[in-house]
């Protein structure tokens, strides 16, 4: 197969980032594999912690790049100010509680 029909429709910045990605995973791998070497394992876990790398790292590139979306959104919706919610007050040093707290976080004192 020729490699021209399998890069044929996509972006030159699309294939730009793959190959990018993909040298930064092998150099991960490399890096890893060289650090075992020095922390005195063996060639052969060396190898495997070069492959586990070159392996699982595109899984958790596409984890955290697909995962993160929603976390981010939902942080969003939750770090709005409410207005229409009134803020309890501690009734001893006057610090902001949030609701359904039964003791202060900032003096400690049971309300």
């Amino acid at each position: 197969m020729n490699p021209e029909t399998l890069l044929q429709g996509m972006a030159p910045s699309a294939v730009a980032l793959q190959i990018g990605m993909a040298l930064l995973i092998l150099l991960a791998a490399v890096m890893t594999a060289l650090d075992a070497r020095e922390r005195g394992a063996r060639k052969e876990a060396a190898i495997l912690w070069f492959f586990a790398i070159v392996i699982f790292a595109p899984v958790a590139i596409f984890y955290l790049l697909f995962r993160m979306r929603p976390v981010i959104q939902i942080r969003k919706t939750n770090s709005s100010p409410n207005t229409t919610k009134e803020e309890k007050k501690c009734s001893y040093c006057g610090s902001g509680l949030e609701p359904g707290t039964r003791i202060c976080p900032n003096c400690g004192r049971l309300l």
